[in-house]
C-alpha cells in the first residue's frame, strides 16, 4: 500500500481495494466515491470497518508509513463506513474461497 500512495504524492485522495475481493460490486465502490467528503470513508462488514476504502491526502503519511502486510484498519476506526453484505466481502485465497466465490456468482 505504501508504494502506492508513494506513487500519487500529489492526489487528493486514494481509494484503496483489494484484487482477492473480487465479489464486491462496481455499485459499492460508486456509493464509496458519492459519499467521500475529503476525509476517509470505509466498507462496513459485520460491524468492521475495513477496505474498499478512500483515504484523503491528509491521510497519505500515515499510509505511507505502514509496514508488511499490516493493513490500514486501524486508521478506519471511528470513519463513516457504507455496509457491505458479508458474503460480498469474501476474500479469496484458497481454492475453496474460490470455489465458494464461484458459487455465489452463479447462485448456488
Amino acid at each position: 500500500m505504501a508504494t502506492g500512495i508513494g506513487e500519487i504524492p500529489n492526489a487528493p485522495a486514494a481509494l484503496i481495494a483489494l484484487a482477492d475481493m473480487p465479489l464486491v460490486p462496481t455499485s459499492h465502490i460508486e456509493n464509496l466515491v458519492r459519499a467521500f467528503d475529503g476525509d476517509r470513508i470505509a466498507t462496513c462488514v459485520a460491524e468492521r470497518a475495513m477496505v474498499p476504502a478512500i483515504f484523503g491526502s491528509l491521510h497519505f503519511p500515515a499510509l505511507l508509513s505502514l509496514q508488511g502486510d499490516r493493513g490500514a484498519a486501524g486508521l478506519l476506526l471511528g470513519a463513516p463506513a457504507i455496509p457491505l453484505e458479508q458474503q460480498l466481502a469474501l476474500d479469496v485465497d484458497t481454492p475453496e474461497d474460490l470455489a465458494q466465490a464461484e458459487a455465489i456468482i452463479q447462485g448456488r
